[in-house]
């Protein structure tokens, strides 16, 4: 998410275009990573399972209050809330730009493949 929709989704839990969603998508990295890239970079995108999954046209790098998305996503800023805590765990600077995907990751459910 850009930083604009992201400040949209923690403040107001709703996306631009009105559509209420709550929790923002982000790609959190460290700040040596961040200094790594730059903006118009191609970052690639890798699942837990080391597959490429796609790609991110990197354009923004932003820093963001944990704190402040803590209180205002999940309610509460203590870190015994797992969500609370990946917030506090993750990298401080977030990624944003359009992604293309190269490889779809298929999630099993109880009767099929989606």
């Amino acid at each position: 998410m850009s930083e604009a929709y992201y400040t949209k989704v923690v403040e107001e839990a709703h996306l631009e275009n009105g559509l209420v969603w709550s929790i923002p998508i982000t790609l959190p990295v460290t700040e040596d990573e961040a200094d790594q890239l730059n903006i118009g970079d191609n970052v690639a995108l890798y699942g837990e399972d080391g597959k490429l999954y796609g790609t991110l046209k990197l354009e923004e790098k932003y820093t963001y209050d944990k704190e402040k998305e803590a209180r205002l996503v999940y309610g509460i800023t203590e870190d015994e809330h797992p969500g609370v805590k990946k917030v506090y765990e993750k990298g401080n600077i977030y990624l944003a730009g359009p992604i293309q995907l190269l490889n779809r990751r298929h999630m099993m459910n109880s009767r099929n493949i989606i």
